[in-house]
């Protein structure tokens, strides 16, 4: 089977109501792909309510609990020996919802890609996220080009 040169689209998380006290996790089999742009969206939040845990993984099974975070992808409130970036605040005014980008290097990667998600404390979120895996370099280098709120990167994503 030959694979595409272009970009593949995987919807990793379907839309889903997720309560506070619940994590989402879903996954994209990136065999063969060289990038992938993992794109979270949410809607707007009347107080600033970001996720309480956002992170990627990468294993060699489809159980994403059963995967190894990736520490560059895996957010905080602050960058520590654990924690890749700071976890963008939610979108309170604007009408375009929250987006986070993820841009992964994964030629060194094993095979499956995992996504958690859980809300923050002051509401159950409503959010899904897409894996756009390429064949190449095809993908924004900032938040302006992405227009997105948060870009995240590793060396060997750009």
């Amino acid at each position: 089977m030959a694979v595409p040169t272009g970009k593949v689209h995987i919807m990793c998380l379907p839309g889903a109501t997720i309560a506070t006290n619940a994590t989402s996790t879903g996954y994209a089999d990136t065999l063969d792909f060289d990038f992938a742009e993992v794109c979270i969206f949410g809607p707007t939040h009347a107080t600033n309510n970001q996720p309480a845990t956002l992170t990627l993984s990468a294993g060699t099974t489809t159980v994403v609990s059963s995967q190894t975070d990736i520490v560059a992808f895996t957010g905080g409130t602050a960058v520590d020996a654990t924690h890749g970036f700071v976890i963008p605040a939610s979108v309170t005014t604007a009408t375009s919802g929250y987006c986070v980008k993820m841009l992964v290097n994964l030629q060194e990667r094993e095979r499956y890609l995992g996504i958690s998600y859980t809300p923050g404390t002051a509401a159950t979120h409503y959010m899904t996220a897409i894996c756009n895996l390429y064949r190449g370099d095809h993908t924004p280098r900032n938040t302006t080009t992405a227009q997105v709120q948060g870009l995240i990167t590793e060396a060997g994503a750009l």
